[in-house]
């Protein structure tokens, strides 16, 4: 419910009531704030019965997060809180809750190197949904300094690619793959970088390195399904596009992808 529908049945409200509360005795102007305070209860209260149990909103985020939250906040139910509610709203798709976490995630208090990553990874995941990219950029390096993770780097250089900024996109993925040869995203993000430029020879041994890694992580199938046909390998890519379906690909749009290749190149 947006403010603007909050806003029109609180005057529709206040014309029911400035009718109705007369005709019963009762003083319309002193009842103004009840009202008022009572939509605004209602209004809060809908807001938090649409979030899930805080102990199964913790649980899914931490287990998608794994890799990046660790064992950061253990003990401390403050800030456990703060942050995961942070993160749900981070992934609300409300650009004001999106802000309004990044505003959280900077109070946090963040007392070990650990917990500092945790705390700049999701800052840069709110600035990336803002579309702050130059500031998201900012916090992934910060986390970065504090934890050579790749992941984070990867996503720098897919980062600075949007930016169009590809020496040092190429740059940032190119060592994410190089430090870390067991990270399924690092590899896949390489992989779709030299696919998007057209090089797709090059794009199939990260892809590989990716299906490796993790042999569900289905947007390296993809591209090796894709790669595969416009490479001429037909075997490779039926392997592979059945492969990518059975983890969640829609064959139609990796075969929309090699058809607009093909119209490209005519």
């Amino acid at each position: 419910m947006t403010y603007f529908i909050l806003l029109l049945i609180y005057f529709a409200l206040l014309g029911i009531f400035g009718i109705w509360l007369p005709s019963i005795g009762i003083d319309f102007g002193k009842s103004i704030p009840s009202i008022f305070g009572a939509i605004i209860a209602v209004q809060v209260f809908n807001h938090r019965a649409h979030r899930p149990n805080f102990s199964r909103l913790k649980l899914h985020y931490r287990q998608r997060y794994a890799e990046y939250i660790g064992n950061a906040f253990d003990g401390k139910r403050a800030q456990e809180k703060a942050l995961y509610l942070a993160i749900d709203d981070i992934h609300s798709g409300n650009y004001k809750r999106t802000k309004n976490a990044a505003k959280q995630l900077l109070k946090l208090k963040a007392e070990t190197d650990e917990e500092q990553f945790v705390r700049e990874v999701f800052f840069g995941m709110a600035q990336k949904e803002m579309h702050d990219i130059p500031e998201a950029i900012l916090a992934y390096r910060r986390a970065f300094k504090i934890k050579e993770d790749a992941g984070i780097l990867s996503e720098i250089g897919r980062l600075f690619e949007t930016l169009h900024d590809y020496d040092n996109a190429l740059a940032c993925l190119d060592e994410a793959a190089e430090i870390g040869p067991e990270n399924a995203l690092a590899q896949n993000n390489l992989g779709q970088f030299y696919m998007r430029a057209g090089e797709y020879e090059k794009a199939i041994p990260f892809f590989l390195a990716a299906e490796n890694a993790d042999e569900s992580f289905q947007p390296a199938l993809s591209g090796l399904a894709a790669c595969y046909k416009i490479t001429g390998n037909d075997a490779g890519y039926e392997e592979y596009v059945q492969k990518a379906v059975e983890n969640g690909a829609y064959k139609e749009v990796i075969d929309g992808f090699i058809s607009e290749h093909k119209r490209y190149e005519r």
